[in-house]
């Protein structure tokens, strides 16, 4: 059945190279899970204004699983973290926006000064050091000799921001548009010196009946964020590190 599904598919993906250069037929695209309810919904709505006959499977999970898959064809795209390995042959990989760590706390603590401070003495909620993010932040505390007060280690930026905003610590995430825009009552508090940025992007298939629908897609992203609050927006053709 799986098998009889692939053909059928690779049938209408032929039909839509002889007919219009591969506008029409299925997308599947992969999401970062947080990226579901955020960067998604004004990227599609842009592209379906222009493309409204696009049919669209999405597939939500973690970004080196969605690399993974886009590199053996399952998947035609992924928004995706920056990856920390060197992508597959015959994929592309272009960033969308860039994110500074800033330090995020409860806003009784919104004017604080000094942001190593508070990271030494108040009680720390850490970012989940199995993700870029969280090592990002804990490469930080480390070169600045930081030894936080850790009360405990989550994975998810909207779940730890709501933890700050109940008064429980405060943490070293990426500067995630959505926190505020939530209406939680937290604050960010910027480092002193230059800030590890985390990057997020498309990656794709290169070359495909589908290649196409791709860029399309990686255009509409790059309107929606050279509009957007985040503005350090990447050039074209962003390396992974």
């Amino acid at each position: 059945m799986g098998r009889s599904r692939k053909i059928l598919r690779e049938v209408r993906d032929l039909h839509a190279v002889a007919s219009d250069g591969a506008a029409l037929g299925e997308f599947r695209l992969g999401v970062f899970v947080s990226a579901m309810t955020s960067v998604l919904p004004p990227v599609l709505k842009r592209l379906y204004n222009k493309h409204p006959e696009l049919k669209l499977f999405v597939t939500p999970g973690s970004s080196i699983e969605l690399c993974r898959k886009v590199g053996i064809g399952e998947l035609d795209a992924a928004i995706v973290i920056e990856p920390q390995f060197a992508i597959a042959k015959g994929c592309e990989w272009d960033v969308l926006f860039k994110e500074p760590l800033v330090v995020v706390v409860p806003l009784r603590l919104a004017n604080s000064k000094d942001p190593h401070e508070l990271l030494r003495t108040e009680s720390f909620i850490r970012y989940d050091r199995a993700v870029l993010g969280g090592q990002l932040a804990d490469r930080y505390l480390r070169d600045n000799n930081i030894h936080p007060q850790e009360r405990l280690e989550v994975d998810g930026i909207t779940a730890i921001a709501a933890l700050v905003e109940q008064d429980l610590g405060v943490t070293l995430i990426p500067d995630w548009t959505p926190l505020w825009r939530s209406g939680m009552k937290i604050a960010r508090v910027p480092l002193p010196k230059l800030a590890p940025i985390r990057q997020v992007g498309l990656i794709c298939g290169a070359h495909g009946p589908r290649a196409s629908l791709a860029h399309a897609f990686l255009e509409e992203a790059r309107a929606v964020y050279e509009s957007s609050p985040q503005k350090n927006v990447a050039d074209k053709g962003g390396k992974p590190k």
